[in-house]
């Protein structure tokens, strides 16, 4: 490997010109990938299959509305006084400019949510008051009924004895008319015997003629009666008929309207379909073009329509069925109509002869009539004999005759009475009946109204903690509801919505919109970063002497991160890419960018020194500390790349892209940095260093500082490596204390940078409504199939109610159901904010919760629940990805060193190191200790990615500082030297190089302390914080006091061991003794190759 960077480097070295033009290329396509293919990144972290992923796949499918991003916006008035009438209505009047936005599907205007809510309790009072009101009118009701009923049995019983006396007159009235026929019968046939016979003669004549006429006139006005009797039962049946025949002609034509209302329903149906379908189209050929322009499937679109044209298609064919039924009634009503004309024809025949009897009668009655008449003038011929004789015995009959029917008339009239009477006797039970059946239902209405006021109760109760509008009149929260997801909301589309809503001028009200419409990508360089740039390019301005020097480092970094950063972010429009991401491979990128260029640097420089040709000092410098440069960089790519074994896809990722970012900065480093080299010449020296070189030897020089050398302390004292590795080991343990209180969590919108708009909206929003406003949980729970919707609602507020008595449950709002009633959703507001400890119990009480009644299968979702299982899977990964690091860095430096106490020294010191660390981030970010220096004002959980991340990037760093500090060490134990002797020899030789590469990378990773993004700067101070306790406090001091206490024990390695073993000349020794030759005799320059 040596002698191939040699080549490397030496081509490199001599053709300056084409490296240049080759890396400036790969920068050009680089960023040209990237403005051609980049997307968008995320701020969200999430992890596939985590109950909250799982709930809120769900929460997709079954309620669309729910999964489209939001965001809420603060409205409050600059001196705190209650807003106005007229800032109320420009506050409406902003958010409907909003609402018509392309981007946005609607707002949710604070003062009408709130005065709905407020007219929901009024709304309820009045509903009580009117049940009230009910039953006293039910209880009115049933007193009128009882006493109706009282009213109708006295009145019952008078009918009843009225009839009873009826009854005896009806007995009374017979036995008189009968007596009175026995007395007209005897008085007749008595007073006829009792004339002489000869004056009979003629009237026995008349009067048998008269008796034969007579019973010819009876016998004719019989038949005609007869007659009459079958004419009026023959009409009394054609009127039934054609009553028959006009009802049924009533129902036809009820049913002929029936239809035709049917039918232009369906029609107005069909119209809806048309239109629906028109719209439908027009939606897909919308989303269509918005999915073409945005590089995204056309089957993406295709599959979101398809439930919708399935409905419609559903919707068709039920139109269809109903018009086919339409028609069938159609054909059945005509049919009908036929028989009924039919009906009306043998009807109209029917009467024509009814008609023609009728006048046949009329005939008969007129001839009756007339000898009628005829019968008459004989009967009172007779009558005149008889009259004489008959008169006063007759006068007294028809007086008693006269009682009599006046007695029956009487008589018929009580019974007429009685039968009105018991009409209406039977007309007001049927009302009795009616008024019971009515207050029967009204009963009910009233239980179903007071059911119905109960939930209604019931769910005020729940939601009585939440607002819209603050108590004091002051604030008001608005809510923004975009058309797409959350994690589809473009830049573009939030920067639209909250520049509309801060460029809008509303006299004397402040606005702030949230953290989630605020969330955009934060730049990859920021003043903080710079800074820590301008601290590195003044280490290496001082360790170098030259500006020409100190800036090699800077350019190769800069062009590394330009490449690696941008390459990374071509892909961020196929691969889901967090914003931490690309910043994470800035960081690396320029930290072991200036770094690996240093160490090359600095050894070109020494060579120079030694009078080597220019290029042949260049090749060595590529060959032996770009070597070493070469194998720590493989080190950190293979630490940052097995963070895909975590199975963890955005961490995955985020080592990938750190990875791809180290790998750059050391192809960088052993090509441009040689190019670049050779382009400087001499001028990397600085102006005294070449004098220097031009008026006194090299080997004067080198001997001169072998003397100075010398005359050091040969060896560490044993108690001072005591004192050193006791007092180490003791502070890395006292300042990792913190550690075991970490709580893993992510930003929220107070951790946001003091005095921005999400910060103020978060802090508003917990001052004026509560702190578990900021962060909602959103609960479904499965409720059986079948169910209706009282019942649903019945079960939905069971379980509400047993949400809201849970510990830290602030309110617990129903927000309905889905589309079948198998699916109930809730929005539950903490107590506390989404990252305090008492907001995870409740999200833990929650999953653990059997739900009231048949509902089960409870999820949670929401900021707080995604954190929570982003941290519990992170938590779970980070032992594996330990294991794995440790693991590697033990086998790496048991191949490196040859020995296997020093890799378990500089892996316990690495472990203590990082602890140590972590340590550090909880005090300042959790705890929040000077948090005035490192501006943190709302202290919170540690990101929950940033233990692993800190592993895998310190872990590299240390094995770099590990092995330019302890191959010095063995270089020189290796070549004779006691092993006391040659730990102090190694650590003079590479603490100048580890030191400056060490702040370097501490003020590269400091710059990011300051950042805008909350997730960066923790992660910043941990990896510069880590830097410093492990180079200075681990590799500097307490590695070097622990070898010295080994002594030889130190460099300890089985035989078998060291002969099965591959000899890895990371120094690059075996190419510095090929090209001895080319250097004037004197020591190796400064104990080793890979550190000059």
């Amino acid at each position: 490997m040596a002698t191939l960077l040699y080549r490397l480097g030496l081509g490199a070295a001599r053709r300056p010109l084409l490296v240049i033009l080759a890396w400036v290329l790969a920068l050009a396509l680089a960023v040209g990938g990237f403005l051609a293919f980049g997307g968008t990144l995320s701020s969200t972290v999430t992890i596939p299959g985590t109950p909250t992923a799982q709930v809120t796949d769900r929460l997709k499918e079954e309620f669309p509305e729910a999964s489209r991003g939001r965001g809420q916006v603060v409205f409050t008035t600059e001196d705190g006084s209650p807003l106005t009438d007229a800032q109320r209505e420009q506050i409406t009047a902003l958010l409907d400019d909003v609402a018509e936005q392309p981007a946005v599907e609607g707002v949710v205007n604070p003062f009408e949510a709130q005065a709905q809510q407020d007219d929901a309790r009024t709304r309820l009072d009045e509903g009580r008051t009117e049940l009230a009101d009910g039953e006293q009118r039910l209880a009115d009701g049933r007193q009128e009924i009882e006493d109706g009923r009282a009213e109708l049995e006295r009145r019952t019983a008078e009918a009843d004895a009225a009839e009873q006396r009826l009854a005896e007159a009806a007995a009374q009235l017979e036995e008189g008319q009968a007596k009175l026929d026995a007395a007209r019968a005897d008085l007749e046939e008595r007073g006829l015997d009792a004339l002489p016979a000869e004056a009979l003669a003629p009237l026995r004549e008349a009067e048998q003629q008269v008796a034969e006429g007579q019973e010819q006139l009876d016998a004719g006005r019989a038949e005609l009666e007869e007659q009459a009797e079958r004419l009026e039962a023959g009409q009394a049946k054609l009127d039934a008929q054609r009553q028959e025949l006009e009802a049924a002609q009533a129902e036809l034509d009820a049913r002929w309207a029936e239809l035709e209302a049917g039918q232009a329903e369906l029609d107005a149906q069909a119209e809806q379909l048309a239109a629906g379908r028109a719209e439908l189209e027009q939606a897909r050929d919308a989303a269509l073009a918005e999915a073409e322009a945005a590089g995204i499937p056309a089957e993406q679109v295709t599959e979101q329509f398809a439930d919708q044209e399935a409905q419609l298609a559903a919707a068709e064919a039920q139109l269809a069925a109903g018009q086919d039924q339409a028609d069938a009634a159609r054909a059945q009503l005509e049919a009908a109509q036929a028989e009924a004309d039919a009906g009306a024809e043998q009807l109209a025949a029917a009467q024509a002869e009814a008609d023609d009897g009728a006048a046949r009668l009329a005939a008969g009655r007129q001839q009756l009539q007339e000898s009628e008449a005829e019968l008459e003038a004989g009967r009172e011929q007779v009558a005149a004999g008889r009259q004489q004789a008959l008169d006063a015995a007759e006068a007294e009959l028809d007086a008693q005759q006269q009682k009599i029917d006046e007695g029956r008339a009487e008589y018929e009239r009580g019974v007429a009475e009685l039968e009105d009477g018991r009409a209406q006797l039977a007309a007001g039970a049927e009302r009795l009946d009616q008024a019971e059946a009515d207050l029967a239902d009204g009963r009910a209405e009233l239980e179903d109204g007071r059911v119905e006021a109960e939930r209604g109760e019931r769910t005020l109760a729940l939601a009585e903690d939440f607002r819209t509008v603050s108590e004091d009149g002051s604030t008001a929260v608005g809510i923004v509801t975009f058309t797409t997801p959350t994690l589809d909301v473009t830049a573009e589309d939030k920067e639209a919505v909250t520049g509309a809503l801060t460029g809008a001028d509303i006299d004397g009200v402040a606005v702030h919109p949230s953290q989630e419409l605020n969330a955009t990508v934060p730049s990859l360089l920021g003043p903080g970063e710079v800074v820590g740039l301008v601290v590195a390019a003044i280490v290496l301005v001082v360790m170098l002497g030259t500006l020409v020097g100190a800036g090699l480092p800077l350019v190769n970094a800069l062009v590394g991160v330009g490449v690696g950063a941008a390459g990374a972010l071509a892909f961020s429009s196929a691969v889901e890419m967090i914003s931490v991401t690309p910043v994470l491979g800035v960081m690396l990128g320029l930290a072991v960018g200036i770094d690996y260029a240093l160490f090359i640097v600095n050894r070109h420089r020494h060579e120079l020194r030694r009078g080597t040709d220019l290029h042949e000092s260049i090749a060595l410098a590529t060959g032996t500390s770009g070597n070493a440069v070469v194998f720590a960089g493989v080190t950190v790519v293979i630490a940052l790349a097995a963070l895909n074994v975590t199975g963890i896809g955005f961490l995955g990722l985020m080592g990938t892209v750190g990875a791809v970012c180290v790998a750059v900065a050391v192809l960088v480093s052993i090509t441009l940095t040689p190019a670049l080299l050779a382009l400087a010449g001499p001028r990397v020296l600085s102006r005294r260093e070449r004098a220097r070189l031009a008026d006194t030897s090299p080997a004067l020089g080198e001997g001169a500082h072998a003397v100075r050398r010398a005359h050091r302390r040969a060896t560490l004292s044993t108690p001072t490596a005591l004192a050193t590795a006791l007092a180490s080991v003791a502070l890395l343990v006292l300042v990792a204390v913190p550690f075991w209180s970490m709580r893993l969590g992510l930003p929220d919108g107070g951790s946001e940078p003091e005095g921005s708009d999400s910060q103020l909206a978060y802090t508003l929003t917990a001052e004026k409504f509560g702190e578990g406003y900021n962060g909602p949980l959103v609960v479904t729970v499965d409720l059986p199939a079948g169910l209706d919707e009282g019942r649903a609602t019945d079960t939905q507020l069971d379980v509400g109610e047993q949400l809201a008595a849970l510990d830290h449950a602030h309110a617990v709002v129903p927000a309905g159901f889905n589309e079948d009633r198998t699916v109930a959703m809730y929005q539950v507001l903490p107590e506390e904010g989404p990252n305090a400890v008492s907001t995870e119990e409740l999200v833990r009480e929650l999953r653990a919760l059997d739900p009231a009644g048949d509902a089960s299968n409870l999820g949670v979702a929401g900021a707080t629940s995604g954190f929570i299982d982003v941290s519990d899977t992170l938590a779970d990964a980070l032992p594996l990805y330990l294991g794995v690091v440790v693991g590697l860095s033990l086998l790496i430096m048991i191949l490196v060193f040859r020995s296997i106490l020093v890799p378990l020294i500089a892996t316990g010191g690495f472990m203590l190191s990082v602890f140590a660390a972590m340590g550090g981030v909880v005090a300042i970010y959790q705890w929040g200790w000077l948090d005035a220096l490192f501006g943190v004002h709302n202290p919170g959980p540690v990101p929950s990615f940033l233990p692993t991340i800190m592993v895998g990037v310190l872990f590299g760093l240390a094995m770099d500082y590990q092995l330019f500090i302890a191959s010095g060490m063995r270089e020189a134990y290796a070549h004779g030297l006691p092993a006391r002797q040659a730990v102090l020899s190694g650590l003079r030789s590479g603490r100048a190089v580890v030191m400056a590469a060490a702040i370097i990378m501490i003020s590269v990773f400091g710059g990011f302390i300051f950042a805008e993004d909350a997730m960066i700067r923790p992660m910043g101070f941990g990896l510069a914080f880590g830097v410093l306790l492990d180079a200075f406090l681990v590799r500097l001091l307490l590695m070097p006091a622990l070898m010295h206490l080994l002594g030889d024990a130190a460099w300890w390695l089985p035989r078998w061991l060291d002969r099965i073993m591959p000899d890895v000349d990371v120094e690059g020794a075996q190419l510095e003794r090929a090209h001895a030759p080319a250097h004037p005799s004197g020591p190796a320059p400064d104990g080793g190759a890979h550190r000059a």
